[in-house]
């Protein structure tokens, strides 16, 4: 799924540093929720906790 490699980029990239970065990761996760929340909440709880 390219969209799953997009997201573990911007993770990579964004982690930790720079906040306003960081936030635009989190709007990009909110704004695909939708599309991708089965996928994407089991591996957040686990590797990141959220």
């Amino acid at each position: 799924m390219p969209g799953e490699s997009f997201f573990l980029i911007l993770l990579g990239q964004f982690s930790g540093s720079d906040t306003y970065k960081q936030s635009l990761v989190f709007r990009y996760i909110k704004l695909t929720k939708h599309r991708v929340r089965y996928k994407f909440r089991n591996h957040d709880m686990k590797n990141h906790g959220v």
